[in-house]
């Protein structure tokens, strides 16, 4: 199974020019500082995003089977559970943070089966990142902007069933995560909502906690 998460040469040149680009930002979008004796520098994030790189993958994908009933099928009832974060960051200056995180993903849906059989399939994605990078492009004490990329490890691991009949299949992927618009609502515990593509989603809700 292709997934599109998975990393070229190319793809990562584009992430990382995009990155580059994002924090590079000019100053003049900057804002006040927070006074540096008031910065806590350790966050715990958790949240909920939905449609992810895995996600919309999953609901193109072509299905193939290979026991009794093999056959190539398509699938229907697409069921997403969203995809369960949770980020750990570290102010190494007041704009520009360092850490990782956890993702996890389910899908399940129905396939279609000639002959008026049954089948469905469950896909479930683990995410590793412990590589990610944001920075703040707009600073203020209880309002902040910013962007960040990471980089992981995706586990994929699908079931399907076809008329009683069980096929498993795990596949380790390269993932990554640009998120260039996103914001953060409270100072030291508030509310986050972020913008982007890869394993956390097109769009992730959380809280976070600093200390």
């Amino acid at each position: 199974m292709k997934s599109i998460e998975l990393l070229n040469p190319k793809t990562f040149a584009i992430l990382f020019a995009l990155s580059a680009a994002l924090f590079s930002c000019p100053t003049s979008l900057a804002q006040t500082n927070t006074p540096a004796e008031t910065v806590k520098r350790h966050e715990i994030r958790g949240g909920i995003g939905g449609w992810s790189g895995s996600d919309l993958s999953d609901g193109f994908d072509a299905i193939v089977f290979s026991g009794t009933n093999a056959g190539i099928y398509s699938t229907v009832n697409d069921r997403l559970s969203g995809n369960y974060n949770v980020t750990y960051r570290y102010a190494l200056r007041e704009r520009f943070l360092i850490g990782g995180s956890f993702t996890y993903g389910n899908m399940r849906s129905d396939l279609e089966v000639d002959g008026g059989g049954t089948g469905n399939v469950i896909n479930n994605h683990f995410t590793l990142a412990p590589a990610e990078a944001e920075y703040r492009y707009v600073n203020h004490k209880k309002f902040k902007l910013y962007g960040f990329i990471g980089i992981g490890l995706l586990l994929d691991s699908q079931k399907l069933t076809v008329d009683g009949e069980s096929e498993k299949e795990t596949n380790l992927y390269l993932g990554a995560q640009l998120s260039p618009l996103c914001m953060q609502v409270g100072h030291n515990a508030g509310f986050n909502l972020e913008f982007g593509y890869g394993y956390k989603g097109l769009v992730h809700l959380g809280f976070f906690v600093k200390f």
